[in-house]
């Protein structure tokens, strides 16, 4: 993967539209097992907005703190459009441009993936400061390692397009 550094992104300009397609239920437990994850199935990993339109899931990972949120939107946008904070790195992923940033507000890795009409993004967090009692990567670089990982993983699950 490649590296660039950049900041911010312009604000998304398009409108939101229907998204079918929930990680949650979409990702088969066979394709999360090949990318080292699982889905635990409680309501609290589920992540769902109306405005905009929007599904998330958290899964499981091991070691735990590595457990990536991955999110659909139904804004049509470009991967520029999402991108927020500092591009790390730059690449393809199946095709589809992909590009990992350090969301230093979160404090997380975001990759971001495009998928027509808009993009998946996979978030991974990280401290500082790790301790004993704070399990978490220890710079945005490292939690990109996982997510990009992640992502690499669970390419062959993404589907052709959003909505």
């Amino acid at each position: 993967m490649g590296c660039s550094s950049g900041s911010g992104a312009p604000e998304p300009t398009a409108t939101a539209g229907p998204v079918s397609w929930q990680p949650c239920d979409e990702i088969s437990p066979e394709a999360l097992a090949a990318a080292g994850l699982r889905f635990d199935g409680d309501d609290g990993s589920r992540l769902a907005r109306a405005d905009p339109q929007s599904f998330g899931c958290i899964f499981s990972s091991d070691p735990p703190w590595t457990a990536p949120n991955v999110t659909v939107s139904g804004w049509s946008m470009t991967v520029d459009e999402a991108v927020k904070g500092e591009v790390l790195a730059e690449s393809e992923l199946g095709g589809r441009r992909m590009i990992a940033t350090d969301d230093t507000n979160s404090r997380s890795c975001v990759v971001v993936i495009e998928l027509p009409p808009g993009v998946i993004t996979l978030q991974v967090g990280w401290t500082p400061n790790p301790s004993e009692s704070i399990k978490d990567a220890a710079s945005a670089v490292e939690a990109c390692e996982y997510a990009t990982g992640y992502a690499e993983g669970l390419a062959p699950a993404f589907p052709d397009r959003l909505g």
